[in-house]
């Protein structure tokens, strides 16, 4: 009799041990379940910052018409047909040291530096030069160095805007004042020989 109460004791206390770390692991169990759903959280939640930074930072390069910045976002302003029509075209020539040297040719047009980012006056202002669609600089004067980290390889198109002094582009019934030419990039430096296209507007 005794002999069985003994053993009815050790089960007893064996199944206490048993439940007592099966309690631990199972608690265990659910704190890590915890942390893992913590973490993800986390995870969510800075992944949904970055979103929001990224998105921060695409509206930053966005003009307020949503046009990225860089191509054409400039609002045409028309030429008052009464006054002088501005033309523009470019003389261009491979530069010994790199890429190729921009003539901007204008009539009836004033390059005006000094009143840059003021109210737009007739037939004056500076220029714009894009590469492949991209605008690459702002022009003060009539010279400018293409140099070749702005061209890819082959055939590239230059264009030159005439812009107010509030950066609006001339235009003349509807359509942008600019020229455009398309030069080969393996044309520049020491070569004379372009492959030149001009379509002057």
């Amino acid at each position: 009799m005794s002999e069985k109460i003994i053993i009815a004791v050790v089960f007893a206390a064996l199944g206490l041990v048993a439940g007592h770390q099966a309690g631990h692991w199972h608690a265990g169990h659910e704190e890590h379940e915890m942390e893992e759903e913590m973490d993800m959280s986390m995870e969510a939640d800075q992944s949904s910052e970055s979103k929001t930074d990224m998105s921060v930072e695409m509206a930053q390069a966005m003009n307020p018409e949503g046009l990225p910045m860089g191509i054409h976002n400039h609002p045409m302003r028309e030429i008052d047909r009464a006054l002088p029509i501005p033309t523009v075209s470019l003389a261009v020539e491979p530069d010994k040291m790199d890429g190729f040297n921009l003539e901007v040719l204008t009539e009836n047009f004033t390059f005006a530096p000094e009143r840059v980012n003021t109210d737009a006056v007739a037939n004056e202002g500076h220029a714009h030069i894009y590469v492949n669609g991209t605008k690459i600089a702002r022009l003060y004067g009539p010279w400018f160095n293409l140099s070749g980290k702005y061209l890819e390889d082959g055939i590239n198109t230059i264009e030159v805007t005439l812009n107010a002094n509030d950066h609006s582009e001339w235009a003349i019934d509807g359509a942008h004042i600019q020229t455009t030419v398309k030069l080969d990039k393996a044309n520049g430096g020491s070569s004379a020989k372009m492959n030149m296209e001009d379509m002057n507007m």
